[in-house]
């Protein structure tokens, strides 16, 4: 092989890289990871909005031993006012919506990179590849064979590390078209 392991693995703006993969792994690792997070603390924090924060009087004492609750009027007013309190708009109430808002939106952006890119990725096409028709017989796709692979081979191109990727791709698509089960298999 011809060029060293950096140049076959980088991407010049002129050429289509080399090897193309699809990174779409990590953007679903990271939105897991997102919406681990965002679904409960959403939950919790409209609870609280909702229904106020259950700050309740100590069930049990340091020692153990259940502790009895006032239960007149006026502790259970103190209460109901004490709940009316903590459901008002603070600024950390505000700042922890903000920032469930932003994560839902990059949870919607992360969504969107996913989408987009589940469609841009590029199969293996070996009819594709190689320039014939779905229907060519094997005379056209050896002779499609013979032409791209002297216009690509690495001894031809001895510093060309697209060239000799390029000719890699050919191999494998006449590789997988040589064979009958595989070409069957991608005429369908």
């Amino acid at each position: 092989m011809s060029g060293n392991f950096r140049d076959t693995f980088s991407k010049d703006d002129k050429k289509e890289p080399p090897l193309v993969y699809d990174d779409s792994a990590f953007m679903f690792f990271a939105l897991t990871c997102m919406c681990i997070v965002a679904i409960p603390s959403t939950y919790f924090y409209v609870k609280a909005l909702l229904f106020g924060v259950e700050e309740g009087a100590p069930r049990k004492s340091k020692d153990g031993h259940p502790l009895k609750v006032c239960t007149s009027a006026t502790a259970q007013k103190h209460n109901i006012t004490s709940r009316k309190r903590q459901r008002q708009f603070g600024l950390e109430t505000v700042i922890k919506g903000l920032l469930l808002v932003g994560l839902w939106l990059l949870i919607a952006y992360t969504w969107e990179s996913v989408r987009e890119g589940a469609i841009n990725v590029k199969g293996f096409d070996p009819f594709d590849i190689l320039d014939v028709a779905t229907d060519a017989d094997d005379g056209q796709i050896k002779k499609a064979y013979r032409r791209m692979s002297k216009k690509y081979h690495p001894d031809l191109n001895p510093n060309d590390p697209q060239a000799e990727a390029t000719f890699i791709r050919i191999a494998k698509a006449y590789a997988a078209l040589t064979d009958d089960v595989a070409k069957a298999n991608y005429e369908k």
